[in-house]
């Protein structure tokens, strides 16, 4: 007897959240009707008369003003995650240590490493005293 094919089950994803909020492109609106009834509006309203352009005007401020607030109260109130800060480096122990790429120089008279390094390159064996060059 045959089997019916099946598909494979698909994984649950969570579906990515809005680009914008409803209430925020609400705003926008208000704000900008706002501002088009406050400059279109009271223009309109001198020109026919029917209603005082002050009204008008005061119309547009308010429904500005209403556009603010709704921005405002849209504002969830929580705070974004900030990454957390990179994580420190110990510092490097203390004691002689040569400097990262370098090499070590043997004393050329019995093949011990170098101890005392001055300034101008010049070591002194900790074994036998001879001085040498380590450029």
């Amino acid at each position: 007897m045959a089997q019916a094919f099946q598909p494979p089950p698909t994984p649950y994803v969570r579906p990515a959240p809005p680009r914008y909020k409803p209430g925020s492109v609400a705003s926008i609106a208000l704000i900008f009707t706002g501002f088009f009834v406050f400059m279109f509006g009271t223009l309109a309203a001198a020109l026919t008369g029917i209603v005082h352009p002050a009204l008008v005007a005061g119309l547009g401020f308010v429904i500005m003003a209403s556009g603010g607030a709704v921005m405002a109260m849209v504002d969830s109130g929580q705070e974004r995650p900030v990454p957390a800060p990179p994580a420190v480096q110990s510092p490097p122990p203390a004691g002689p240590q040569a400097p990262r790429g370098s090499i070590e120089i043997p004393c050329p008279n019995c093949g011990a490493p170098p101890q005392n390094v001055d300034r101008f390159g010049v070591a002194t064996c900790g074994y036998c005293q001879t001085r040498f060059l380590v450029h």
